[in-house]
């Protein structure tokens, strides 16, 4: 168990570096009684928690969805970053791995991409995004006409270079993204036909 913990965070800690972290802990006004949908944990009133970004994680019992997971961020810093996620589990869709190393896997995969959700890549982040020296940037969520149809777009610096790389098009105009499924999955996901995640 505390292996499996272990290399979850530590694909997470050599995946992201903060670059201006927090100086105080953090903390949630006294009137705010509920975060995430659930009473306050009486921590955020007091010493508040000593982190930069604090995640809820819930499990539900959802019979026919064909939602594993979904996730949101419940409160921000006044710039706009996420302070405080939370990740819903239906555990309906999420079979415990029994001894599977096929199916402990996709559970990290699942959990390593509910957590990006929470830290920005979701249309309701998109303009709260900055540049590298902390300025906001200008929205890079856009819509543009490819083939005679409205497409959404994520038109974002060093990802759109990094792109036209890959792909060798210099006039890729940025990542599709999805315009199809759910609201949790419109705009919030890659356009699986083009990159898997």
């Amino acid at each position: 168990e505390q292996i499996r913990k272990d290399n979850l965070a530590h694909y997470l800690q050599a995946a992201l570096k903060i670059k201006r972290p927090l100086k105080t802990p953090l903390r949630l006004p006294k009137s705010q009684k509920k975060i995430c949908g659930a009473p306050t944990p009486s921590i955020y009133h007091t010493t508040g928690v000593e982190a930069d970004f604090s995640l809820v994680l819930v499990t539900e019992t959802l019979v026919n969805n064909t939602c594993a997971a979904e996730a949101f961020v419940c409160n921000r810093v006044p710039t706009g970053r996420p302070a405080v996620g939370k990740i819903m589990f239906n555990t309906e869709l999420l079979p415990l791995p029994n001894g599977s190393h096929v199916v402990h896997e996709r559970n990290i995969n699942l959990a390593i991409h509910e957590i990006f959700h929470t830290l920005g890549f979701a249309k309701p982040s998109y303009r709260f995004f900055l540049d590298e020296a902390g300025n906001p940037r200008n929205d890079p969520f856009k819509i543009i006409e490819i083939n005679g149809q409205e497409r959404p777009i994520l038109d974002l610096e060093p990802l759109t270079k990094r792109l036209t790389e890959h792909f060798s098009c210099p006039t890729i105009p940025g990542p599709l993204l999805e315009n199809d499924g759910g609201k949790g999955s419109i705009n919030s996901h890659f356009e699986l036909r083009v990159l898997l995640y």
